[in-house]
């Protein structure tokens, strides 16, 4: 996946964009018929076709002028990652806002056409995914049952990057990521974005199916979202609820119905998930792995991790 970096012009733009499935409307100051294309970005952006049926766009993108982008995505099911760089701001549909922050992915199903539009500011840079599959390009015929199902309406819906994902991803703008190791990295990378999404879409539906507001939905995401990014906390039911503007026991009752599993049983194992992607991806002892997790002692670590993964922590480096 890996390319040069250069100046990418209108015409490159909307070039890439349409074999994304993505028609322009609008792009300023110049079209993509324009006989003059000056440079709007300097970087790269890399096209994959997957013989898995998803298509893959990596791009490092730094924005060189104020420029206006307006088209029409057709259906199909997409997840945008923003690895690194500014947050970026999309118009999405008539009347809705589409809002990504670094370090953040999001699923965008598209029933059917619809409009899709951005400013970018000189100087904004972007280092990001976005990934694209439709049922009929998916060989799994489960797979793309599952995909048909998101597909029945529009919509959005917030995507956690795991820290060994976005390891994966980083490595697609490694110069090593390029013919058949980059065909391999850019499968594995989609496939287990893809993986993620239909898991976080039957959720939803689940969620749908049951007592939980759509803002009581929010506040148990938000929970989520601090669990996943302070599992060292010595976290309390009280605690939290008050953070999100809950009772004790609609935390307890809502939060399983939403992602499936009670508070602590879902910090135990982001804690362990957490560790494990600090062993494997960031050099971590097993001491560091336990203590900044939020154990305290070393063999209760162990005893846990075990019985999660059904291995010892020392057998992560091996595998």
């Amino acid at each position: 996946m890996a390319a040069e970096n250069g100046a990418v012009t209108s015409t490159d733009m909307a070039e890439a964009a349409r074999t994304f499935g993505y028609q322009y409307t609008a792009l300023s100051p110049d079209g993509p018929s324009a006989t003059y294309a000056p440079a709007l970005f300097d970087g790269l952006v890399g096209l994959q076709s997957l013989p898995c049926g998803i298509s893959l766009c990596a791009s490092d993108l730094t924005s060189l002028q104020d420029s206006v982008h307006d088209g029409r995505v057709s259906r199909s099911l997409n997840i945008a990652v923003l690895l690194d760089g500014d947050p970026t701001e999309c118009a999405f549909g008539s009347r809705d806002r589409l809002e990504i922050n670094p370090g953040s992915a999001v699923i965008v199903s598209v029933a059917d056409g619809m409009r899709l539009g951005a400013h970018i500011r000189a100087g904004q840079r972007s280092r990001s995914l976005l990934i694209r599959t439709r049922p009929q390009d998916l060989m799994d015929d489960d797979v793309a049952d599952r995909v048909e199902t998101l597909l029945r309406s529009t919509a959005t819906l917030s995507l956690p990057i795991t820290p060994a994902a976005a390891h994966l991803a980083r490595e697609l703008f490694e110069p090593t990521a390029v013919g058949g190791i980059g065909r391999l990295l850019s499968e594995s990378c989609a496939l287990q974005f893809l993986a993620r999404a239909l898991i976080a879409g039957d959720v939803q539906k689940e969620e749908s199916n049951g007592s939980v507001s759509k803002r009581d939905r929010a506040k148990i995401l938000q929970i989520r979202d601090r669990l996943v990014a302070e599992p060292q906390s010595d976290h309390t039911l009280s605690d939290l609820a008050r953070e999100a503007g809950l009772s004790v026991s609609a935390l307890k009752t809502k939060f399983p119905l939403v992602l499936g599993q009670p508070v602590f049983a879902f910090l135990r194992d982001a804690r362990l998930q957490r560790a494990r992607d600090g062993i494997a991806f960031e050099g971590w002892t097993i001491s560091q792995a336990a203590y900044s997790v939020g154990y305290r002692h070393q063999s209760n670590f162990s005893i846990a991790f075990r019985r999660k993964f059904g291995i010892a922590p020392s057998e992560v480096r091996r595998l």
